[in-house]
């Protein structure tokens, strides 16, 4: 038996396609993202009540052309991802299974450190969960994750819609705290509105609002691991989104070992993008419009339908995103954007750690405190010039280093051996 240790990649077996779209994916998610690390969480999931139309708007540009779309691209493309580094390993002989059980587990670790200390709205201990049963089905027949993923990705929307139709309550303003504090209550207020909300959710928001725009550290750990644990057991478990994330992963293992980036299948992302984009981009902005102009029904019937249009039809763009940028990749057009994106997403995980600690740098306690305060159309310009910083430091940093500061650290812990980083 070959018990040969595996080696990373060469920096020449890399898919200039993939790190040019993982940079996009990851604009996307920090157009989506920048409401979470803005405002309360039940303000950033809801649509805006009262606001004025550049509110209406900018929550409308981001449901229908970013919401979910681009954290399923970052889903296919780790997907895709897994099947490169697993297929190339694979051919290198000798074991294997202890290399990405430590890659998944390093991943678990920094996941558990971001949604702890830094971001509750973490993906990367999902991820590293979900990754393990991609290696258990690694030597599937492409068709059979095809077939196996566009049916989780139906069952975990049934799972959605089926939690969306037994919520019969009327939404809660987060404003409308119907609870106050007793007069000789000790806690501090973060603290006895966490508590109490059970009762009164609207009383989350205010403990978000504390922790995070006031501190002090202790507040904001509690309440963000509070936050965190909430979304995998609400999101991720009972409403069926780590099935949705596990779907999309065995999408992107499909797309790959069917050739969507071999030369005879250069017709593929052109289809891809046409039918994507036809399907999934009116249904998303009717379903928008239909929300504005009907009051957002989350309650009733039209908006659980709605909640449905919105799970689906965000993969189905996702993948036309996927199909048209992959034909600008191919293209030769816009050789600098190509250029400057591409060393973004050769550093996708240090750039998406980095965004949360610039974002909450400037959100939180610690840093210029403006959390709750950004309007939604402020928060897109901020997202233009975070975004902007990642690109110049991205360039600057791979002119000197092979490899991000995280990705070194990770290659080299997955193969207990130091990698080369300077060039």
């Amino acid at each position: 038996m070959d018990t040969s240790r595996p080696v990373p990649l060469p920096d020449s077996g890399r898919l200039r396609e993939l790190d040019f779209v993982r940079g996009f994916a990851l604009f996307g998610i920090l157009v989506v993202n920048i409401g979470f690390f803005s405002m309360p969480s039940f303000q950033a999931l809801h649509p805006p009540i009262g606001g004025g139309r550049s509110e209406t708007l900018s929550w409308g540009i981001v449901r229908a052309l970013f919401e979910l779309k681009f954290m399923a691209l970052f889903s296919m493309l780790f997907g895709m991802g897994f099947t490169l580094q697993s297929a190339r390993l694979m051919g290198q002989g000798g074991r294997i299974g202890m290399v990405f059980l430590r890659r998944l587990g390093i991943l678990a670790v920094l996941g558990l450190i971001h949604a702890v200390l830094i971001w509750n709205g973490d993906i990367l201990f999902v991820y590293a969960a979900a990754g393990a049963i991609l290696y258990w089905t690694r030597k599937w027949p492409w068709k059979r994750h095809l077939t196996v993923g566009v049916t989780g990705l139906l069952l975990a929307t049934g799972i959605h819609v089926a939690v969306e139709a037994m919520e019969r309550r009327e939404p809660i303003q987060p404003s409308a705290s119907r609870i106050r504090q007793a007069p000789d209550d000790r806690d501090p207020r973060w603290l006895w509105a966490l508590k109490n909300s059970h009762r009164d959710p609207s009383l989350f928001s205010e403990a978000e609002s504390i922790a995070y725009k006031q501190g002090p550290m202790k507040a904001t750990i509690v309440v963000r691991t509070v936050a965190w644990l909430g979304m995998l057991i609400v999101m991720y478990g009972l409403a069926g989104y780590f099935l949705r994330v596990v779907a999309l992963f065995f999408l992107g293992v499909a797309l790959m070992k069917a050739g969507l980036f071999e030369s005879e299948h250069e017709q593929w992302p052109g289809r891809l993008c046409r039918c994507g984009i036809a399907i999934g981009f009116p249904l998303e902005v009717g379903a928008a419009i239909v929300m504005h102009f009907t009051g957002y029904p989350s309650a009733s019937f039209l908006g659980v339908v709605l909640a449905g249009i919105h799970d689906l039809a965000s993969v189905v763009m996702a993948v036309g995103i996927l199909g048209g940028a992959t034909l600008i990749a191919r293209s030769g057009a816009l050789p600098w954007i190509r250029s400057l994106l591409e060393r973004v997403g050769r550093m996708a995980l240090t750039n998406y750690l980095g965004q949360s600690v610039m974002t909450t740098g400037v959100m939180y306690w610690w840093g210029l405190g403006l959390f709750g305060e950004i309007s939604r159309p402020r928060q897109l310009s901020l997202v233009a010039a975070l975004f902007l910083v990642q690109v110049a430091l991205s360039t600057l940093w791979l002119r000197v280093f092979r490899l991000g500061p995280l990705e070194w650290g990770w290659r080299s812990l997955t193969y207990l051996r130091w990698q080369a980083l300077r060039r």
